[in-house]
């Protein structure tokens, strides 16, 4: 099991490290980076479903029967959630961005409350939710004194903007775990993350002009939209 932790928690932070670095280097590209990370994607999972529905008998009918709105919907939020992030993350420390994405998790802890009144979490879980979040108060607290103050301004913004993301990213999940429950059929995660994916790219599109120009807002010398 501790090994399991171990390569679990080196993945992780090899992800994070290479998610910043990436974002870093391409900088002016970010908006081009959200697209092709959901592009790629996307012809990634249908190229596993394809060859998963053509060989195997996996995959079922029934599996591919989840309703299209609430799948809409979610793949909406991620798309701004993931663009959001990726977008601000340049402008946040790499420090600050590991601790900032895990605002997810006191929404989580707490809004499982009410999303879900039968669950309960243990006084571990709840103290360290509870840690997080003074974490994220605390790292939060000086890009907020900023902003009063109009110093720094495009790295507040940013920072704010990434720490909002993180934390909607925690109410998405709670929703997505609600309409699978509702469901309540048996669904093939690689098929699910193909349609999510598909719709999240199309989304990706549309809404690129409106990323660009948040690009160009969160720059230290905003050029404005061509």
């Amino acid at each position: 099991i501790m090994l399991s932790v171990c390569v679990l928690v080196l993945a992780t932070a090899g992800e994070r490290i290479t998610y910043k670095m990436v974002i870093d280097r391409l900088t002016p590209f970010r908006t081009a980076l959200v697209l092709a990370v959901l592009g790629l994607s996307m012809v990634v999972y249908n190229i596993i479903v394809f060859f998963k529905r053509a060989f195997t008998h996996d995959i079922t009918e029934d599996m591919t029967q989840f309703a299209s709105r609430p799948l809409l919907l979610i793949a909406l939020l991620d798309t701004l959630i993931f663009g959001v992030q990726t977008i601000s993350a340049s402008g946040v420390s790499p420090t600050m961005t590991v601790i900032l994405l895990h605002a997810n998790t006191p929404i989580i802890v707490y809004g499982s409350h009410c999303a879900f009144p039968e669950r309960k979490y243990g006084e571990v879980q709840n103290r360290g939710a509870q840690i997080i979040a003074l974490a994220i108060l605390v790292s939060i607290s000086r890009p907020i004194i900023d902003l009063t103050t109009d110093e720094n301004m495009a790295y507040s913004a940013a920072t704010l903007m990434y720490v909002g993301a993180s934390a909607l990213q925690g109410f998405v999940m709670l929703f997505k775990e609600k309409c699978l429950t509702e469901y309540g059929k048996r669904m093939d995660c690689l098929c699910l993350c193909a349609w999510l994916f598909t719709y999240q790219f199309a989304i990706a599109l549309v809404l690129s002009p409106l990323f660009y120009i948040l690009q160009d807002l969160l720059s230290n010398e905003p050029q404005g939209f061509p």
